[in-house]
C-alpha cells in the first residue's frame, strides 16, 4: 500500500496536509540528552585550544620571519652593547663604533616590517610610508645635532642625505638591476617630477649662499630669508603630496602607458633552450619576477614590530650622534661624518632590492624620493625647529663645497632619467662622483 500524499486528498486536504507539514517542522527539535552534553563541552574545549594553539604557531612563525628576514640579524647583540657602553665609562669612539653597527639590524628589522605593512598599499602610498618611516634616522640626527648645536654637522649631514639617495643608492640599484639584464625601462614622468623638485631645494640653497657671497647680506637677513625659504618649501611638499597621492597619482603607475614596457628578462639559460618565443608571449613578461608577493606578518604584528624597531634605532642613533665628539676630534674630519658617515645609516637596501626585482620605478621613487623628503621636508622643518628653539645660525646658507657637490649631483641625475632607461654604465657615473665628493670630505 502506498503512503497517502497531498494530491489524494483534492484541494482543501492538500491545504491542511501543507499545513500540517509547516506545523510540524514549527516543532523545536528535541534537546540534547544530558549525557550528549558533556560531549558537547569537550568538543568546544578541543576546538578552542586548537585555535589557541594555530595562534601561537603563527605568532612563533612571525617572529621567527621578523629575526631571520635578513643576515644583518647577526649583528643584533649589538644593539644591548651599545646600550651598554653608553652608559658605562668607555670611549666615546668605541661607544660611536658599538651603536653604528647597532643601528644597522635594527634600521632592517625596520625596513622588514615596512615592507610588509607597505604589501597592503599600492605602490604611491607604499613608497610615501617608506619615504617616511625610512628617514627616522635622519630625522631623530638632525634633532639631535640641533640640540646640542652641532650646526655645521648637520647641515653636512642634511646634504649627505640628499647625495646618499641620489648617487650611492641610485647607482648600486642601477648596478643590482643590471646584473643580468642589458638595461632597464622606468617611468620617465615620474622621475622627471622628482628630480624637478630636487633641482628646486637646490635653488634654496643656492639663492641664500649667493645672497650671502655676493649682496654681503646681514646674518639676521639671511637668518629671514631661510626662514621664508623653509615655509615655502613646506608648502611645496604639500602641493607635492596633494598632486601624487591625489590629482596626479596616475602619473606615479607603473602601469599607466607612460613608457615604453620592459622588455622580458632574459638569461643566457633562456637563449640556450630557444624560450624567446615562449617569454615575449607570456603574461609574466611584463613582470620579470613572475613571484606574487605575500605578506609573512598580520597587520598587528608589523604595526608593533615598525614601532618597536623605530624607538629602538632612535634610542641607538642618539647614542652614536652623542659620541661624534671623541670620533672627529683625532679620528675623522667633521665633513667627512656628517657628509659620509651619518647619512650612510639613513640609507637601505630596499631601493636595491627593488631594482634586482625589475621594480626600478619603486627603487627611483624610494631612493630620489627619499632625498626628495630630506630636502623639501626635513632641511626646511629643522630650520623652523631652529626659529623655535632661538638658534639662529641654522639657516639655509651652506659653504660653497656642499652647495656645488649637491648642485652637481642633481644635475647628472637630471641628464641621467632623460632617457628613461638605465644601465650599469650609469652606475659608475653616479659611483665616481660619490667617491670624489667623499675623498674631498675626508681631506677637507
Amino acid at each position: 500500500m502506498r503512503p497517502l500524499s497531498a494530491g489524494d486528498l483534492g484541494t482543501e486536504g492538500a491545504e491542511s496536509f501543507s499545513l500540517g507539514e509547516h506545523h510540524r517542522h514549527r516543532f523545536p527539535r528535541p534537546s540534547p540528552s544530558p549525557e550528549d552534553k558533556p560531549n558537547c563541552e569537550i568538543d568546544k574545549a578541543k576546538e578552542y585550544a586548537r585555535k589557541r594553539r594555530s595562534t601561537y604557531e603563527n605568532l612563533i612563525k612571525q617572529i621567527v620571519a621578523i629575526f631571520c628576514s635578513s643576515w644583518l640579524s647577526l649583528l643584533l647583540p649589538f644593539v644591548p652593547a651599545g646600550f651598554a657602553a653608553n652608559y658605562t665609562n668607555l670611549p666615546q669612539v668605541i661607544v660611536f663604533i658599538l651603536n653604528f653597527i647597532a643601528i644597522f639590524p635594527s634600521a632592517s628589522i625596520v625596513d622588514m616590517a615596512m615592507d610588509e605593512v607597505m604589501l597592503r598599499f599600492g605602490n604611491t602610498v607604499g613608497g610615501l610610508i617608506y619615504m617616511t618611516f625610512g628617514n627616522i634616522v635622519q630625522l631623530v640626527t638632525s634633532n639631535l645635532l640641533l640640540k646640542t648645536r652641532q650646526v655645521e654637522i648637520l647641515k653636512t649631514s642634511l646634504v649627505g642625505g640628499i647625495l646618499g639617495g641620489v648617487l650611492l643608492i641610485m647607482g648600486e640599484s642601477y648596478f643590482a638591476g643590471g646584473i643580468d639584464r642589458l638595461e632597464q625601462s622606468f617611468n620617465v614622468s615620474s622621475a622627471s617630477y622628482v628630480a624637478n623638485f630636487l633641482t628646486l631645494s637646490v635653488a634654496s640653497l643656492i639663492i641664500p649662499t649667493a645672497s650671502h657671497l655676493f649682496a654681503n647680506s646681514t646674518p639676521e637677513n639671511i637668518a629671514a630669508q631661510s626662514r621664508g625659504t623653509a615655509i615655502v618649501l613646506l608648502f611645496v611638499y604639500g602641493i607635492y603630496l596633494f598632486f601624487q597621492l591625489k590629482t596626479h597619482s596616475y602619473v606615479f603607475n607603473p602601469e599607466a602607458g607612460l613608457y615604453i614596457k620592459r622588455a622580458p628578462r632574459m638569461t643566457v639559460k633562456d637563449a640556450k633552450k630557444d624560450t624567446i618565443t615562449k617569454n615575449v608571449s607570456s603574461p609574466s613578461a611584463v613582470d620579470s619576477t613572475g613571484e606574487d608577493l605575500e605578506p609573512h606578518l598580520s597587520m598587528t604584528v608589523g604595526t608593533i614590530t615598525l614601532i618597536i624597531g623605530t624607538v629602538v634605532l632612535a634610542f641607538n642613533t642618539t647614542f652614536a650622534v652623542d659620541s661624534i665628539d671623541g670620533l672627529t676630534a683625532d679620528h675623522a674630519s667633521p665633513s667627512f661624518v656628517g657628509l659620509i658617515l651619518l647619512p650612510f645609516l639613513n640609507n637601505d637596501l630596499m631601493p636595491i632590492t627593488c631594482a634586482r626585482m625589475d621594480k626600478l620605478d619603486l627603487s627611483i621613487m624610494a631612493s630620489a624620493g627619499k632625498s626628495l623628503q630630506t630636502s623639501l621636508l626635513i632641511t626646511p622643518l629643522i630650520v623652523i625647529i631652529a626659529w623655535i628653539w632661538g638658534i639662529d645660525d641654522m639657516g639655509l646658507l651652506f659653504d660653497g663645497f656642499q652647495v656645488a657637490s649637491l648642485f652637481m649631483a642633481v644635475l647628472l641625475f637630471n641628464f641621467l632619467i632623460a632617457g628613461g632607461k638605465s644601465n650599469y654604465l650609469q652606475r659608475e657615473l653616479l659611483l665616481s662622483i660619490y667617491v670624489m665628493i667623499a675623498i674631498a670630505a675626508w681631506y677637507n
